[in-house]
C-alpha cells in the first residue's frame, strides 16, 4: 500500500485489492483484514487534522462497528486515555449506520464522539472529518456536505499506537471494516469545507491522480559536415621554369552536406599561379581542385 504523497506505506498481509472509486481499493472482509501504517512522526498530528476517505460498506448489525482509519486503542480505562489520538469509523445506530469521529486528548476518553449522517452499504460515500485543536471544531462531511459539529477541547493526544486502515489497534475490539476503502489521507491541518467538497467532487479523478510523464523531447541534430582535406602534386623534384600540379580533394565523410565551405592553400615561395581547373564529374563527396603554378 503506496503512500504517494508522505512515503507512509503500509502492509496489509490478508486484504486485497477490488475495483475502487479511483483505481483498485482496498477490499476488508470484516474479520481480520487491514493495512497496517505505523507510528510515523508525521502522523503523530496534535493540533488541526482532516481524516478522508471513500468507502463502500457492507451492511452491518445493529450495534456494530466498522473502523475506516485510526491510531487509536479504544479500550476502556485510563490506558486507553493516554493512547487515543483520532479514529473515523461507521456505526449502526437505531437501524441507520452514520459517520462516527473521535479525538483523544489524552484527558478524558471519547467513547461518544461526533455522530451524523448517514451510509448507505454497498454504494460509494465520501467521508471526512475535521478537528481544530484550537478551539476545538470537530466536523463531519458525509459527500462533501457537513452533517454533524461538535466542540471538543484539549487538543490531540501525542500516542504512540499504531496507525491502521480498516481497523484500530486493540486486539479485544479492533472494529474490523467490511468493505472497499479508498483513497485514505490523513491531512496535518483543517481542511475547508471549499476543500472537501472539491475532493467529493473530483469523483473518480481522484485527488492523486498518476501523473502522466512529459515526453523528453527528441532534441533536433546539429547539422554537421565531416570534411578531409588531402593534397598532392605531379611532379617531384621540380627544375626551374617547369609546370606542375597540385591536386586538392576535399571529401566530405557528412552526415549533412557541406555549405559556404572555403579552401585556402598558399603556394610555395618563388612560385607563381597560373591556372585553375574544377572537376565536377567526381563522385559526390569528393571535390578535387587542380592548380598549376610555375616555378
Amino acid at each position: 500500500a503506496l503512500d504517494v504523497a508522505d512515503g507512509n506505506n503500509g502492509t496489509f498481509p490478508a486484504a486485497t485489492y477490488a475495483p475502487g472509486m479511483v483505481g483498485d481499493s482496498f477490499s476488508f472482509d470484516g474479520v481480520d483484514d487491514a493495512v497496517f501504517i505505523g507510528d510515523p512522526a508525521n502522523l503523530r498530528i496534535t493540533g488541526g487534522i482532516t481524516l478522508d476517505a471513500w468507502i463502500d460498506p457492507q451492511d452491518i448489525s445493529e450495534g456494530q462497528a466498522g473502523m475506516i482509519v485510526a491510531k487509536w486503542a479504544g479500550s476502556t480505562g485510563n490506558p486507553a486515555i493516554g493512547s487515543d489520538a483520532y479514529e473515523l469509523l461507521i456505526a449502526k445506530q437505531g437501524g441507520v449506520i452514520q459517520l462516527v469521529g473521535g479525538i483523544g486528548n489524552g484527558v478524558d476518553s471519547d467513547n461518544s464522539g461526533v455522530v451524523g449522517g448517514t451510509i448507505t452499504p454497498g454504494v460509494w460515500t465520501h467521508v471526512a472529518m475535521t478537528y481544530d485543536g484550537a478551539n476545538g471544531s470537530n466536523l463531519l462531511y458525509v459527500n462533501g456536505q457537513q452533517v454533524a459539529s461538535r466542540t471538543r477541547m484539549g487538543g490531540i493526544h501525542s500516542s504512540n499506537i499504531n496507525v491502521y486502515i480498516g481497523r484500530r489497534d486493540s486486539m479485544i475490539s479492533p472494529l474490523y471494516f467490511n468493505g472497499r476503502v479508498d483513497e485514505v489521507e490523513i491531512f496535518n491541518r483543517v481542511l475547508a469545507a471549499g476543500e472537501i467538497a472539491d475532493i467529493y467532487d473530483a469523483g473518480s479523478a481522484g485527488k492523486c491522480p498518476i501523473p502522466t510523464p512529459t515526453p523528453t523531447p527528441t532534441p533536433t541534430p546539429t547539422p554537421m559536415a565531416d570534411l578531409v582535406v588531402t593534397k598532392t602534386d605531379s611532379a617531384d623534384p621540380v627544375t626551374e621554369g617547369d609546370q606542375f600540379t597540385y591536386t586538392i580533394t576535399v571529401h566530405n565523410n557528412g552526415p549533412n552536406i557541406g555549405t559556404g565551405v572555403t579552401v585556402t592553400d598558399t603556394l610555395p615561395m618563388l612560385s607563381s599561379f597560373f591556372d585553375i581547373t574544377y572537376d565536377l564529374n567526381r563522385p559526390a563527396g569528393d571535390q578535387p581542385l587542380q592548380t598549376t603554378a610555375r616555378i
